[in-house]
């Protein structure tokens, strides 16, 4: 089942089309919305709307170069507070962490922040049983990249991009990156260690705060109002491809005790293993319908060190071993 939850569409689309040249009641009627959508009090679209107008944008704009031109334009472009949050932080890795918890409120994907041995991933995923069009994912990245270089003043150049494979890429592109993207199932990129740490032209903890503090009070309006079982699932789908799937980590993510966790939990009717293997078992299903997905790698991705124990785990939920899965989704 779809999320009911709903996401911020009127600074976005606007400052979109506008770089692009497009007429933004058009877009609005290809995406089959409202023309007069952003005239309304309520200017909040769902996830499948979301991606539909980013879709409709495409397709109005017909430019192969769309996600260099929009990327580099809105980074220019005014800055919603969660931006302006992230070029307050003191470096870059500490900005995308702290990002990570405000994306929601921005749009729906879930950005996640790993450090590793040979640098930072940064994952931006759309949820579970949507994709997000090759371009979108390149706009991201470009995005992304360039709020990098403007806030720090350096020519980052990424160790590797990574987004779903689409048209063939813009030579213009792949200069912007300084690589060529290479094919994933998501818009990733991974910074080297120093530039993971590259300080911020514009740190500043105090406006940091006073930034944050509203968009706190928007995140706790926003999670107040939906079903504690919701919650855990979406800070899984951001923690499981990062090998966690721990408890004390979905408490500490929203900032509750584990044992008000449990017990608002068992209200709900659920526990924390039964919604941590629910999450899994959907995740697998959407996972194995991407081919260029081993089954080790999507046992990585769903927090199992040991694959054999993912193939345990989904023969119990699903009376069928992850290949023939497979072959009933291709």
């Amino acid at each position: 089942m779809r999320s009911s939850e709903t996401y911020p569409l009127g600074p976005q689309i606007t400052q979109a089309t506008r770089a692009l040249g497009l007429d933004l009641a058009r877009v609005l009627r290809r995406a089959r919305l409202p023309a007069d959508l952003l005239e309304h009090d309520r200017q909040t679209v769902t996830a499948d709307q979301f991606f539909a107008v980013w879709r409709a944008a495409e397709a109005e704009a017909k430019r192969p170069d769309l996600p260099l031109r929009l990327g580099r334009a809105m980074a220019r472009g005014p800055m919603i507070p969660a931006i302006q949050g992230f070029a307050a932080s003191p470096d870059v890795e500490t900005g995308f962490a702290r990002l990570a918890l405000f994306k929601p409120l921005v749009a729906p994907i879930a950005l996640t922040a790993t450090r590793e041995p040979d640098g930072l991933t940064l994952r931006w995923s759309p949820p579970p049983g949507i994709t997000a069009s090759p371009q979108f994912a390149l706009f991201e990245l470009v995005f992304f990249l360039e709020l990098c270089r403007n806030f720090t003043g350096g020519a980052i150049v990424p160790l590797s991009v990574g987004a779903p494979t689409g048209p063939r890429l813009d030579e213009a592109l792949i200069d912007f990156f300084g690589t060529a993207p290479q094919p994933a199932s998501v818009a990733e990129i991974r910074l080297r260690p120093e530039d993971a740490r590259r300080p911020m032209l514009f740190a500043n903890d105090a406006q940091y705060r006073q930034i944050t503090a509203g968009l706190r009070r928007q995140l706790d309006e926003r999670q107040s109002a939906a079903r504690v079982t919701a919650r855990v699932r979406r800070v899984l789908v951001d923690i499981l491809p990062a090998g966690n799937c721990g408890i004390d980590t979905v408490c500490t993510r929203l900032a509750m005790s584990r044992r008000s966790l449990q017990r608002r939990l068992r209200d709900e009717g659920e526990s924390y293993q039964a919604v941590l293997e629910r999450t899994r078992s959907d995740l697998s299903m959407h996972y194995l319908g991407q081919a260029d997905k081993s089954v080790q790698e999507i046992a990585y991705l769903l927090a199992y060190r040991d694959p054999n124990s993912f193939y345990r785990a989904f023969q119990s939920w699903t009376g069928m071993t992850p290949g023939e899965a497979r072959a009933r989704l291709s």
